[in-house]
């Protein structure tokens, strides 16, 4: 092969890898807006704060639903939506960016469970009824959640949410992309960020005051 034609064959496949990270960008902002969208159906209901362990147990049961069951659901939701009055953002940005954490971190238990494709109306329908819970339900559903979480012990578990706010916190102080950093160095998300990783990070962010 020619150098002429090694030249040209590196052009194609710098052109080739150009188009492959455009479409993985668009293929991340695409489900980011999506987890953003499902994660509005849980600050509506004011459920943002909730464990994470309780709602994952609670939304397991969703899967066993009858078609039925989900038409119900599905005008409760709509009726939510309709009588939901018109909100504004805080304009605080490291408040504004705490609640897209918290929404996108709620919306990945729907894809957790493969159920994120459903109607946002019968989902909404049937987070609705979550308040109705006792204590002891929410209790039981809390156990469940933990074994779906971690079927299996592990020596290097995922960091706790608050320590990812800790993170997001120190990262915005040292004015640190942390998305662009875990992808690139760590090819993670701060969802899922393990100990060892934060340990990483901590050393480097130390190296910056």
């Amino acid at each position: 092969m020619g150098k002429r034609a090694i030249i040209s064959l590196n052009k194609k496949i710098g052109t080739l890898k150009q188009k492959i990270r455009k479409l993985n960008y668009e293929k991340r902002q695409h489900r980011k807006i999506h987890l953003i969208e499902l994660g509005t159906l849980f600050k509506i209901l004011g459920l943002l704060n909730e464990s994470q362990e309780v709602i994952l147990g609670f939304l397991e049961k969703y899967k066993d639903l009858s078609i039925q069951k989900k038409q119900e659901y599905y005008l409760i939701g709509e009726k939510i939506l309709s009588e939901r009055p018109k909100e504004s953002y805080d304009e605080d940005i490291d408040s504004r960016r705490r609640m897209f954490f918290l929404m996108i971190r709620k919306a990945a238990l729907f894809e957790k469970l493969k159920i994120h494709l459903e109607d946002s109306k019968i989902l909404l329908g049937y987070l609705s009824t979550f308040s109705k819970l006792t204590p002891q339900e929410k209790k039981s559903l809390e156990e469940r959640g933990k074994m779906i979480f971690n079927p299996a012990p592990t020596k290097d578990p995922i960091i706790s949410d608050k320590e990812k706010l800790e993170l997001l916190r120190k990262s915005m102080i040292h004015n640190i992309d942390i998305t662009r950093m875990l992808k690139e160095e760590f090819r993670t998300t701060i969802h899922n960020l393990k100990r060892s990783q934060l340990i990483l990070i901590e050393e480097k962010l130390k190296g910056k005051v």
